[in-house]
């Protein structure tokens, strides 16, 4: 078979499996938001904030119902937050130099709560976030 019309067959592969493909990364996120929502949640009982007053775990509260109604199961957040992305690695180290910032949790979306619930309950960064080495040169470029 030439590369020209194994590509064709590729292409209309990609289309077929497009939609299952797009509702499986629907319910990733799903499920990241509700163990996101989860989390926060506790994290706000341990630190003694009302949790209702959060708007943002509403989102959470929403998928959730979303899952449950799909009869998928829920998943619960590594405790090693090694995982974390630098834009949200930067808010927690932000919110740990700013020890008096709190965010607005009516108006704050849930990863900036989760990032200020992160910075508060390890303010040293030694229990709940490990560090991760710099990447090698090469992948900055």
């Amino acid at each position: 078979m030439n590369w020209a019309r194994e590509r064709r067959l590729q292409r209309l592969v990609e289309r077929a499996t497009w939609p299952e493909r797009r509702e499986e990364r629907r319910r990733l996120v799903l499920r990241f938001r509700a163990a996101m929502g989860r989390w926060v949640r506790d994290a706000l009982r341990q630190l003694g904030v009302d949790a209702p007053s959060a708007t943002s775990l509403h989102w959470a509260y929403e998928a959730v119902a979303e899952l449950d109604a799909l009869g998928e199961p829920t998943w619960a957040l590594p405790e090693s937050f090694d995982w974390l992305d630098t834009d949200t690695t930067r808010r927690v180290e932000y919110y740990r130099r700013n020890t008096a910032e709190t965010p607005d949790f009516s108006n704050e979306s849930l990863p900036v709560v989760f990032a200020w619930c992160i910075a508060r309950l390890d303010p040293d960064g030694t229990r709940l976030t490990a560090r991760r080495p710099a990447p090698p040169a090469h992948w900055r470029e």
